[in-house]
Parts: C-alpha cells; sequence; structure tokens
C-alpha cells in the first residue's frame, strides 16, 4: 500500500480534487446550498453591518441640506488652540453639509501625517464633536451616517509596503482604522465609535 509521499504529483492533485468536491457535496447536502465565496471583509466591516441592520432609522440614506447655513456655535469646546482654528472651521461649515444629510465634516491640520475634524450641524450651529484624528484623512458621504478613518484607499497596497524600508512599514502597520457612526435620538445627536481595527486586516501580512 502507497503511503501519501510516495504518490506522484498528478496521483496528489487528484486525490485534493476529490478532496475538494467531497467537502462541496458535504456542505451541499447539509444545506442545501452549493458553497459560495463571497468578498473578504474586515471584524468591524462585518460589526458596521450588523449595526446597521439593529439602526434603520441613522443607517437609511440621508438626502442633503440645502437650506440656510447657521454660525457655528463654539460654546462649551475646550481645545488649546481653538481661537485660531474659529475662523477656518466657520468658512468650512458655510460651505454646507457634506455628511449624514445636514452635518458638516470639517478637517484642519494638526503637524506632519496628522489631520483632527469636527463634525458641525450647518441647521443649527452646535458642534456634534470635536477632535476625531486621522493619519490618511477620512471616508464619508453627503448621504450616509458612517465616518472611517485612514481608509483603504488612502493607505499604500501590500505589493507597495514590500518595497518600503521596515521602520516605514512599523509606520504603517501602527496606524488605525477606527468605524464611526453619528446617531440621532429624541432630537440629539452624537458621533459614537463603534470598532478599531488594523488597517491591515484581511489583506495578509
Amino acid at each position: 500500500m502507497h503511503n501519501f509521499q510516495s504518490l506522484t504529483q498528478r496521483e496528489k492533485l487528484f486525490l485534493g480534487l476529490i478532496l475538494v468536491l467531497a467537502i462541496g457535496l458535504g456542505v451541499f447536502l447539509l444545506t442545501g446550498k452549493a458553497p459560495q465565496k463571497g468578498p473578504i471583509i474586515s471584524a468591524c466591516a462585518a460589526l458596521l453591518q450588523e449595526w446597521q441592520a439593529a439602526h434603520p432609522a441613522d443607517a437609511a440614506p440621508k438626502e442633503t441640506y440645502a437650506g440656510e447655513i447657521a454660525e457655528v456655535d463654539f460654546n462649551g469646546v475646550e481645545y488649546p488652540q481653538l481661537n485660531r482654528l474659529k475662523n477656518g472651521i466657520s468658512k468650512a461649515a458655510k460651505g454646507g453639509a457634506n455628511f449624514a444629510g445636514h452635518y458638516a465634516v470639517v478637517e484642519w491640520g494638526c503637524g506632519s501625517s496628522c489631520q483632527e475634524h469636527a463634525v458641525v450641524d450647518v441647521q443649527s450651529g452646535k458642534i456634534i464633536v470635536f477632535g476625531i484624528l486621522s493619519e490618511a484623512g477620512l471616508q464619508f458621504h453627503p448621504e450616509s451616517n458612517t465616518i472611517i478613518t485612514n481608509p483603504e484607499t488612502n493607505f499604500p497596497t501590500m505589493a507597495d509596503l514590500g518595497t518600503m524600508t521596515l521602520d516605514d512599514k512599523i509606520y504603517w502597520y501602527n496606524l488605525p482604522r477606527e468605524y464611526y457612526v453619528l446617531e440621532e435620538k429624541d432630537g440629539a445627536a452624537s458621533v459614537r465609535r463603534i470598532c478599531i481595527e488594523n488597517a491591515f486586516e484581511g489583506q495578509g501580512l
């Protein structure tokens, strides 16, 4: 009787094919469905989908507000350099809503490869959140209530990383990706972080 190591390459490939077919048949017999290979998503992306299913009103697409823009209300905001930022934040908010219907995401620099952000309700002028930090920008949309820091579109690919120095790789691997959602309840809005992950999760190293 031959052992596996003594088989030829062709015989090994044939046995592998038989094993794959047997697994597929087993899945079909147990579930009544053929196995399907879907896109791989990160744990945080999966959690976001679960949150959206549990909060349909907040997750529903929003119509972009096109009415009068309120003056930004800075009362209650504590930040060491707030005075020098007020004009820039006010000017950006005057540009109108760009997030979750009637909110504006405003960005300012905080050093090399550093950005901070505020979310302003352009209807009321109220600052909903101040100081969301990123190193490679944000991903957000006018009709959506989700903000993702350091999105994949702003990151080097795995192929790019292969050409970098070790120190550069360590820098990029240490940047987190955070998922925020804007929630509205009883007329009040808040921005909540629901997940944080390594920005290269699911891509392989």
